[in-house]
C-alpha cells in the first residue's frame, strides 16, 4: 500500500511532465524562436468575445439541430458536453485575461486541453451529422467545416503543429461523414477532401508567416523603443516601465517586496572624450555597460540614461546585499578597457544606494534619493558607494 501511494505523486508528476512536453512542442516552432517572440504568440490563445460567441453557437447548432430534425441521442448528448465546455472556455478566457493584467502565467495548458476537446467535439458532430442523412445537416455540416478551417488557420497561424494537427483531424471526419453518409452522391465529396487538406495547410503555412513578420516587427520597434543605442542596455523608457512595476508591489506590500537602486557615473568621463576623442568616449560606455551586465542578475534591469549616466535596479534585495552588489559592480568597472589599439583606459565610478519602500514608493522618489547618495559618495572622494541615508563606504573597504 505503502509503495502505491509513493508512486501516485511521481505518476502524476510524469503524467505533468509529458503534458508540459506536449504543450511545448505544439506551441513551439519547428525553427527556434526567441523566448519574448514565443511568450508574445502565446498571448493569442485567447479568443476576442465576438469570436468566441460565434463558434459557441456554431458548436450547439449542429448536435441541437441533429436532435430537433432526426432525435438523434448523440445529440443531446453533444448539446449538453458543449454547453458545459462552452462555460469551462469563458471561465479559463477570463482567467487568462486576468492573468496578463495582473503579469502572472495564464493557464496556458488548461485552456489548450479544454479547447482539444471542445474542437473533438465539434468535429464528431460534424461527421454524425453526415450519417445522419438529413440535407440541412449535411449542408450546415459541411459549411462548419470549411468555417472552422478557416477560424483554425486565422486563430491558430501561431502555432503551425498544433494547427496542422487540427485541420488535418478536421478533414479526416468529414472525410469519414462523406463516407458513411446514406445519402446517394455525396460521397462525391471524397473527392474534395485532399485538395481541401492541402489548400488548408497552404493558406496556414501563409497566415504563420505573416503573423510572425508582424510579431517579430513589433518586437523590434518595442527594442529599439526601449534600448540604447550606443550599449544595447535598457534606456529611461524600460527604466520607467520597470521601476513602476515594482514601485507598486513595494506600494502594496511594503516592507515584504523592496529593491535597490544603484544610480552611477564614471569619473573622469568628460577628460577621456576631451583628450581622446569621441570614439574612444563611445567604446569606453560600451565595455563599461558590457561589465555592468555581466556583474548583474538575470532578473536586473541595467540601464544607461545618457552620458555616462547608469542605473541598476536590483529586484528584492536588501540593503545590506545592495551594499555588497554595489562595491561589486565597481570592482568589476574600475578594470582598463582597450578603447584604441594599445591605448586602455581604467574608468573609475562612484554609487549612491536608494531602496523602496524606504525612501518612497513613487519612481521619481527613489531616483532622487539614489542621486543624493551618488554625490555624498562623489563628495566623500569618490570611488565609493554611499546610501540615501548618509552612510558612505569606509575609505579602507575602497579598491579592497
Amino acid at each position: 500500500m505503502a509503495n502505491r501511494e509513493c508512486s501516485l505523486p511521481s505518476s502524476r508528476k510524469a503524467l505533468r511532465h509529458c503534458g508540459i512536453a506536449a504543450f511545448e512542442w505544439l506551441t513551439r516552432k519547428p525553427i527556434p524562436e526567441r523566448a519574448e517572440v514565443h511568450e508574445q504568440l502565446l498571448h493569442t490563445l485567447p479568443d476576442s468575445t465576438a469570436v468566441f460567441g460565434a463558434y459557441a453557437f456554431w458548436m450547439l447548432a449542429l448536435p441541437g439541430l441533429a436532435l430537433y430534425f432526426n432525435g438523434a441521442v448523440w445529440g443531446a448528448w453533444l448539446l449538453t458536453i458543449q454547453i458545459l465546455l462552452n462555460l469551462a472556455l469563458l471561465r479559463l478566457q477570463i482567467s487568462y485575461a486576468r492573468a496578463l493584467a495582473a503579469h502572472a502565467r495564464p493557464p496556458q495548458g488548461a485552456l489548450l486541453s479544454v479547447r482539444a476537446v471542445w474542437y473533438f467535439g465539434f468535429m464528431l458532430s460534424t461527421c454524425l451529422s453526415y450519417v445522419e442523412g438529413h440535407v440541412v445537416l449535411i449542408a450546415l455540416a459541411t459549411g462548419s467545416a470549411m468555417a472552422f478551417c478557416g477560424y483554425t488557420w486565422s486563430r491558430m497561424a501561431a502555432f503551425p503543429r498544433l494547427a496542422l494537427l487540427i485541420l488535418t483531424a478536421n478533414w479526416l471526419f468529414v472525410a469519414m461523414g462523406c463516407y458513411l453518409t446514406p445519402v446517394p452522391g455525396f460521397k462525391v465529396l471524397l473527392l474534395f477532401v485532399l485538395p481541401g487538406l492541402v489548400a488548408s495547410i497552404a493558406t496556414l503555412k501563409m497566415e504563420h508567416e505573416k503573423l510572425l513578420f508582424i510579431v517579430r516587427a513589433q518586437h523590434e520597434q518595442r527594442r529599439l523603443a526601449t534600448h540604447d543605442s550606443l550599449t544595447g542596455l535598457g534606456n529611461r523608457l524600460l527604466l520607467g516601465e520597470r521601476l513602476d512595476e515594482l514601485c507598486r508591489v513595494a506600494a502594496s506590500r511594503q516592507s515584504h517586496v523592496g529593491f535597490a537602486l544603484l544610480a552611477l557615473d564614471l569619473d573622469g568621463f568628460k577628460s577621456v572624450n576631451d583628450t581622446k576623442g569621441h570614439a574612444a568616449g563611445d567604446r569606453l560606455l560600451q565595455g563599461v555597460a558590457a561589465r555592468l551586465q555581466e556583474s548583474a542578475r538575470s532578473i536586473d534591469l541595467v540601464a544607461r540614461l545618457g552620458g555616462d549616466e547608469f542605473v541598476l535596479v536590483l529586484s528584492g534585495m536588501s540593503e545590506d546585499h545592495a551594499k555588497e552588489a554595489a562595491r561589486r559592480v565597481m570592482d568589476a568597472v574600475q578594470k582598463p578597457i582597450e578603447v584604441k589599439p594599445g591605448s586602455f583606459v581604467t574608468p573609475r565610478t562612484s554609487i549612491g544606494i536608494g531602496m523602496a519602500p524606504r525612501d518612497g514608493t513613487r519612481p521619481d522618489d527613489i531616483m532622487k534619493a539614489a542621486d543624493r547618495a551618488l554625490y555624498a559618495a562623489k563628495g566623500a572622494g569618490k570611488g565609493r558607494w554611499a546610501t540615501s541615508q548618509g552612510e558612505v563606504e569606509p575609505a579602507t573597504d575602497v579598491g579592497r
